[in-house]
Formats: C-alpha cells, structure tokens, sequence
C-alpha cells in the first residue's frame, strides 16, 4: 500500500455485479467478514470497495495457500499437519461462536501465514445462522 507500505492480498470478484441481488450477496460477504471479531486463525480483512462494477476486498497477505505448499511439498512431517489441522479449528470454532459456518472449506482457502501461523478465509460462503 502507498499508505503504509504494507502488502496487503486483494481479491477482485471476477465478474461485474450482475445487478442489484448480485450486489447485495457479494456485499453480505463483506459485512461478515468486517463484522467478525479479528482471530489469530482468520484472514484479517482490511477494507473493501467497489470500482467499475467489481467488488475489491483487501486482506492480509500469507505467504501461500494449503494447496499450493501441497503440491509444491510431498514429505510433509505429520507434526505441520496436525499444527495446520488445529489452527483451522480454532478458526472454525471462532465462526462457530459468533453463529457462522464456513461452508467452502478447501486448501485453496486456508492460507499460512508468513509467521507459519494457518489461517482459513473466502468467507463468501458463509452463513449466518442468526439470518434465517
């Protein structure tokens, strides 16, 4: 960022909102993610903004994805596993505790960060049970 001169992640939704229900499903992700207190095993969202149709979140920034180390590291100690296994817990536990469940969980959407910490993100298929 020009602002601070931290990196930070930026996801662009990859199609322009398709009108205003669009909007307001990609916006409900937003204010879950924003409303969710912060947790050392959650992506901590920053910001979010729209620009020419599409919807910009900004993020921290992880060193990689469960899936790219997967393919990029075939001897995994069972000790990294079950370290990464109980960060993604705890994160599950915190959406739990605040009524929200995660239902996109995949290695593309649990980061590490570069402090070697697991972190699980894309909240944008996440209930909110108190929402019926």
């Amino acid at each position: 960022s020009k602002d601070d001169g931290k990196y930070y992640a930026v996801k662009k939704s990859r199609q322009p909102f398709k009108g205003q229900f669009d909007r307001k499903c990609k916006m409900e992700e937003v204010a879950k993610h924003e409303s969710l207190p912060q947790h050392p095993n959650c992506i901590r969202f920053y910001r979010a903004w729209e620009e020419r149709g599409h919807l910009y979140i900004q993020t921290e920034l992880c060193k990689f994805s469960l899936q790219e180390f997967c393919h990029t590291n075939h001897n995994i100690s069972e000790a990294i596993i079950w370290n990464y296994m109980v960060d993604l817990l705890m994160a599950l536990k915190h959406l739990h505790d605040h009524n929200l469940v995660h239902m996109d969980i995949k290695p593309e959407n649990a980061f590490v960060s570069f402090d070697g910490i697991s972190k699980l993100g894309d909240f944008g298929l996440v209930i909110d049970l108190t929402k019926k």
